[in-house]
C-alpha cells in the first residue's frame, strides 16, 4: 500500500552530509548509528507514530504505535513495536551493527496454523552491514524471527539502499523477505525521501 511519512529530526549525523535522515529507510533503520542525543519522530499514514533515540554514540531504541488500533477489536491489543540496535563505524563507508525488534503483530507466515499454535507478534534478531554514507548507502541485514510460540523456519531478510539524487531529494528502496519451506513472505517498497533541514517527507508504493 502507499507509504506517506513526516520525520522530525533532532541533532546531526557525523558524517559531513547535511542529511540528517541517513540512518532510516522507510521501515527498518541502516548500521549508520544515531549519535548520542540524536533522534527524530517519525508519522506514517497519520495513524502509526515512532520515536528512536540514541542513548549513547552506538546505542539506540525506538518504539512505535499504531494510534488505530487502540480502538479495533483486535484480541492481541494495538499494533506496536520496540526496538534496541547496536551499531558503529568501521570506517568511514562501513558500519556493521546488530538490532533486535519486536512487532506486536501476526507473523504472517503463520496465519494459516491453528490458533494454538500461532503468536501474537513476533521478534527479530539481525546483523547489519551499511556501505555507504549517509546520502548513498546500501544495507544488508539477516537474522532469525520467533513468535512466542516456535522460530521461524528460515532466515529473515532485509536488503536497503537510498541515493541522493538532488541535494534534497533521495530515492529508496526496501525490500524484506521472511522465509519458509510452505511459505516465503515478501515485502518490497520504492519510493522518495524529501529532504528539509528538520523535516522529511517520504512518498512511496
Amino acid at each position: 500500500g502507499p507509504i506517506g511519512d513526516v520525520t522530525h529530526s533532532r541533532g546531526r549525523l557525523k558524517q559531513h552530509s547535511s542529511n540528517r535522515n541517513g540512518t532510516q529507510y522507510f521501515l527498518l533503520t541502516s548500521a549508520l548509528p544515531l549519535g548520542r542525543g540524536e533522534g527524530y519522530y517519525k508519522n506514517t499514514m497519520v495513524s502509526f507514530n515512532q520515536l528512536a533515540f540514541g542513548l549513547t554514540k552506538n546505542l539506540s531504541v525506538g518504539a512505535g504505535l499504531d494510534v488505530a488500533s487502540l480502538v479495533t477489536t483486535r484480541a492481541e491489543g494495538p499494533v506496536w513495536f520496540g526496538r534496541m540496535q547496536l551499531s558503529g563505524d568501521l570506517s568511514d563507508i562501513v558500519h556493521i551493527g546488530v538490532t533486535t525488534l519486536y512487532l506486536n503483530y501476526q507473523l504472517p507466515t503463520t496465519k494459516e496454523l491453528p490458533e494454538d499454535e500461532q503468536g501474537n507478534g513476533f521478534g527479530v534478531a539481525m546483523g547489519m552491514f551499511t556501505l555507504g554514507d549517509a546520502d548513498k548507502q546500501i544495507s544488508v541485514c539477516g537474522g532469525w524471527g520467533h513468535d512466542g510460540k516456535r522460530a521461524t523456519r528460515g532466515p529473515v531478510l532485509n536488503f536497503a539502499a537510498a541515493y541522493r539524487v538532488f541535494p534534497n531529494v533521495s530515492v529508496i528502496t526496501e525490500h524484506w523477505i521472511l522465509t519458509d519451506p510452505d511459505k516465503t513472505f515478501p515485502l518490497h517498497t520504492l519510493g522518495i525521501r524529501v529532504i528539509g533541514e528538520y523535516l522529511a517527507l517520504d512518498a512511496g508504493l
